[in-house]
């Protein structure tokens, strides 16, 4: 009986070091998500991105041809290697891509969205959507 009771403490005390250890080697990506919001412009040879917070930049504009991806990134547009990229506390941490489609634009979330795909349609006859790190928004 005292050798059942000395491995049922073990098991305890060691899953509860386990446990206590996974709280602090994955952080909450909750923590992660920092607030950005971006106004999406359909132009005729691309997009026109305006932030308005969460980024170093205030306006992008670049050609998007239909099924064309580009990576924007809190500092501008990037490629999917982001060696070296410094953090700033004051902005958000995201990653996403853009592609532009025949039915409007297309994006996946890679770091700090709570989405990780989203879709905005041309059949809603607007030009113009916000995309923030919750979702995407229509605009009146």
């Amino acid at each position: 009986m005292k050798k059942l009771k000395f491995t049922v403490l073990s098991g305890v005390m060691f899953l509860t070091a386990v446990l206590t250890n996974l709280s602090f080697t994955f952080p909450s990506t909750v923590d992660e998500i920092k607030k950005f919001s971006i106004l999406v412009e359909n132009t005729s040879n691309g997009v026109k991105l305006t932030c308005t917070e969460g980024a170093a930049w205030k306006e992008l504009a670049f050609s998007l041809k239909q099924d064309e991806s580009q990576f924007v990134d809190q500092f501008g547009m990037t490629t999917a290697k982001q060696e070296g990229t410094t953090k700033d506390s004051k902005l958000a941490d995201f990653l996403f891509t853009i592609k532009k489609t025949k039915d409007g634009f297309s994006y996946k979330g890679m770091k700090g969205t709570a989405w990780k795909e989203l879709s905005y349609g041309s059949d809603t006859n607007e030009r113009r959507h916000s995309i923030a790190e919750d979702g995407v928004r229509g605009i009146n």
